[in-house]
């Protein structure tokens, strides 16, 4: 606060002397808030003040817009981070599914055992997965496009994940034969007694199997069959109008088999994945030694539901992807274990049993294919199979004519219905005549997680 004081001064001069000096005091008082207008044009200290209110108010604004857009991005973090949130949900639901489904893969290319006297097996249902995968993309586990070959022995179950296959297949065979005996004396003109034989066998067969997936690259599987048979055997001898017709059944418990498959590498480098197979059959099924003969014709009254013999399969797949298509291939043997059996006496062979050591021929067969992925739910593969059997022996001594071939031709359909089950259907045609004429399979696998 500023003290403004005055003089006594008397008469006129006195007053003036007043007034200027007043006037001087107020000046000095209020010059600091009054805005005048220098002459040489610099801004008076209300322009600075004014100026300087502008420039905070510009700064708020900017600060305002500043905070807006702030507020404007912390939204959209909230946004992505309940984006994001979603997308861990569903890859964590897509997991559980792909544990659950799959190759679906699913194995492609299972080895499965060829008994002895079996005929061409059904390329099985998928795996897994309609995405394919090229050469220049390796993974760990190829998704295959083929949901109709998942039991074929190629992408293996997963880790924990066991898939429960129960399965249907249906076997057509119809055979002619010629049967001689007697004594031959020239070419073509036989003393005894001469038929000719027709057999049409149908083999039902329901199979409740499973396979579990033991770690990423090792997995186990077990089947189990119940068979119903039923056969019709024609005898026309030659030279009468006569026919015979023998009809016979059989039903029970199968050849159990188990086994398990490994996958050897990682397809890194452009090459395909490869597996090795090891199934064993076990001779669980009533064989055809233990069923009841008839003498006479020297046909059993009661059919068998097993081959009689252990047989080990070793075997190795190979797949290939090649966008969109996958390629696969299965060498493999089958070694059929002998054993002594009795052979029953018949008028066409012997008045008594006999005991004999039976060694079945073992088999070398391979099966070559491709899968298709159609959508991402239905799939179809095409495959070739052939089987070479060796000849059986008999004490040692080899059997005239126990060699032959088993080829079949091969379609697979499949469907995945929900991520954990789907169907599969594959028809088979025979190519050679050991093979059976025609066969159909119908396979439901449901997956489930059983452990991390």
């Amino acid at each position: 606060m500023i003290f403004c004081g005055g003089l006594a001064l008397s008469g006129v001069r006195g007053m003036i002397m007043k007034i200027l000096f007043l006037a001087t005091a107020v000046g000095a008082c209020l010059a600091p808030w009054v805005v005048l207008a220098a002459d040489d044009g610099t801004p008076t200290r209300a322009d600075t003040l004014t100026k300087l209110e502008q420039h905070l108010q510009q700064q708020q604004r900017q600060l305002d817009d500043a905070q807006k857009k702030i507020a404007d991005q912390l939204e959209r973090l909230k946004q992505e981070e309940q984006a994001l949130r979603d997308q861990q949900s569903q890859i964590n639901l897509l997991k559980t599914s792909i544990s659950a489904n799959n190759g679906v893969h699913q194995s492609l290319l299972t080895t499965q055992i060829a008994a002895l006297g079996s005929g061409a097996l059904l390329a099985q249902g998928p795996t897994e997965g309609p995405t394919s995968i090229g050469p220049s993309e390796p993974q760990e586990r190829p998704t295959i496009p083929d949901v109709a070959l998942a039991s074929q022995g190629g992408v293996l179950t997963p880790k924990g994940v066991f898939s429960l296959e129960p399965s249907y297949q249906y076997q057509y065979i119809s055979t002619n034969q010629v049967l001689l005996s007697g004594l031959t004396i020239i070419p073509g003109i036989t003393l005894g007694t001469t038929n000719i034989r027709q057999l049409v066998d149908r083999v039902n067969t329901f199979t409740l199997g499973g396979r579990l997936g033991v770690t990423d690259r090792l997995e186990v599987e077990v089947q189990i069959p119940l068979i119903y048979r039923l056969d019709d055997t024609t005898f026309q001898p030659i030279g009468s109008g006569s026919e015979v017709t023998n009809t016979t059944s059989g039903k029970g418990l199968g050849d159990v088999s188990f086994g398990a498959h490994y996958q050897i590498n990682s397809g890194a480098g452009g090459w395909p994945y490869f597996i090795g197979n090891f199934l064993v059959k076990t001779r669980t099924g009533k064989d055809p030694f233990s069923v009841p003969v008839n003498f006479n014709t020297g046909l059993p009254s009661q059919l068998p539901t097993g081959t009689g013999f252990y047989t080990l399969q070793p075997s190795v797949t190979a797949i290939y992807p090649s966008d969109p298509v996958v390629f696969f291939a299965n060498l493999r043997y089958n070694y059929n274990i002998g054993r002594t059996v009795t052979l029953q006496p018949t008028q066409f062979t012997n008045a008594v049993a006999q005991n004999v050591n039976l060694q079945p021929g073992g088999g070398i067969g391979a099966t070559v294919g491709m899968g298709f992925g159609i959508n991402d739910r239905a799939s179809f593969s095409l495959a070739y199979e052939q089987t070479y059997f060796f000849p059986t022996t008999e004490n040692g001594q080899s059997l005239p004519g126990s060699y032959y071939d088993i080829g079949a031709f091969d379609l697979g359909l499949g469907y995945r219905f929900t991520p954990r089950a789907s169907v599969n259907v594959g028809v088979s045609i025979g190519t050679t005549k050991a093979s059976p004429d025609a066969a159909l399979m119908v396979r439901v696998p449901i997956k489930f997680q059983v452990y991390d």
